[in-house]
């Protein structure tokens, strides 16, 4: 932890920020915690503050009621009971302060790292100083990995993939056999193979048959409500893992079949397109990493979503371009993402995202094509779980 506070403390000196003022309540920071490795689930019914100046010595500010919940880390420890004995401590602590860093992004426009609410930045802001955004340097210490978790993430890539496999095998078994073969079935069947193998999942995978593959966030929920295979129909599998043990890193990807012996031209058209835009946005994020250039979140978005807009299907890519993977599936680094927010943080190494555009026609079909990507220390870019060039046929 003392390697991380002063880490912390040169990302300040070289934002030229105060200090780092980490505060929860009700464990509702979930940033703060994962930096300051308190346990999920830990007892946390009073507001607590943790002050990281860019010069000097961390203090913790907890309840005395709860003046145990900040032990573990470095610092002097001063105790609050009455709401006043908390502003007073702030107001010393800060009193020479003109900005310090919080969870909180302007106007909302990064909701992942937005975890203060609008309350606490005023009762800060009138102490004195203004707060800013931590997001330029948090993700340093919040989604990258160390090598024990890229060896996690890549077993779980290489589970992913061979689960897709495995599964239109099944599929098409079932197909040639003459079987009903049901999206709820086919996902209930892969989530048994996931937990044979000792993974796990936050979402169950997406089986889409037909037009459901127009819906970027299908999931079957039963056996009634869930489409039967038929010939011809597409089919698309969106599948997120990672292995059941602490500190994991998640895989995801999405694979896509067809019941029949070959594509439509309008599918091979589409899916030629999200293919070559993926390739795009991987080889752009690589060129600028040779450059050594930073590249955020929104301009690989940006590349990827001009390059679809340019052959005329702008308005069918209605999602983002892709988004971190850590120990949850959207983890909380940056995205690429130019749509539904500007995520203005940088792609840094030692951390995974997807490359995932799609195409949608709601009530026909969609097509989609995701793959991870990991960025090494050296900052060379990495597949880790392959791409799919053409639609399979499964006749």
């Amino acid at each position: 932890m003392d390697n991380r506070i002063e880490q912390a403390k040169e990302y300040l000196e070289e934002h030229e920020i105060d200090g780092w003022l980490l505060y929860d309540f009700h464990n509702l920071n979930s940033l703060a915690l994962d930096f300051l490795e308190i346990p999920k689930g830990t007892h946390i019914t009073r507001r607590f503050f943790y002050w990281i100046p860019k010069k000097g010595t961390p203090i913790q500010l907890v309840h005395c009621i709860e003046p145990h919940v900040l032990s573990h880390l470095p610092g002097e420890k001063k105790t609050y009971q009455k709401y006043k004995d908390l502003r007073k401590h702030l107001e010393e602590m800060l009193r020479h302060c003109k900005c310090v860093a919080m969870e909180y992004s302007e106007e909302n426009h990064l909701p992942y790292i937005s975890k203060i609410d609008a309350g606490t930045k005023e009762f800060i802001e009138n102490i004195g100083p203004t707060v800013t955004s931590s997001g330029p340097f948090l993700q340093q210490f919040t989604c990258t990995m160390d090598d024990n978790q890229i060896d996690m993430h890549k077993e779980a890539a290489i589970f992913v993939d061979k689960l897709a496999d495995d599964t239109f095998n099944y599929i098409k078994e079932g197909l040639t056999s003459g079987k009903v073969v049901n999206e709820y079935e086919v996902q209930q069947w892969m989530l048994k193979q996931m937990k044979e193998n000792g993974f796990t999942w936050d979402f169950a995978p997406t089986v889409a048959f037909a037009e459901h593959t127009a819906d970027p966030h299908y999931s079957p929920k039963d056996h009634e409500t869930s489409k039967n295979l038929n010939k011809q129909d597409l089919v698309l599998l969106d599948i997120c893992s990672k292995k059941d043990s602490p500190k994991s890193i998640y895989a995801d990807i999405t694979r896509m079949a067809i019941a029949a012996n070959e594509p439509t031209e309008k599918q091979k058209e589409v899916y030629a397109i999200v293919r070559e835009a993926q390739e795009e946005t991987f080889n752009f994020i690589k060129r600028r990493y040779e450059l050594k250039e930073i590249v955020k979140g929104f301009e690989a978005d940006e590349i990827c979503r001009d390059f679809i807009t340019e052959r005329g299907y702008g308005d069918q890519f209605f999602h983002r371009t892709g988004h971190n993977i850590y120990q949850t599936v959207h983890g909380p680094g940056a995205h690429l993402d130019s749509l539904e927010t500007l995520d203005d943080r940088p792609l840094i190494p030692n951390t995974a995202f997807t490359i995932e555009p799609g195409i949608y026609f709601p009530g026909d079909f969609g097509v989609r094509v995701e793959y991870d990507v990991f960025i090494h220390n050296n900052g060379v870019l990495e597949n880790t779980t392959g791409a799919q060039d053409t639609i399979r046929c499964l006749l």
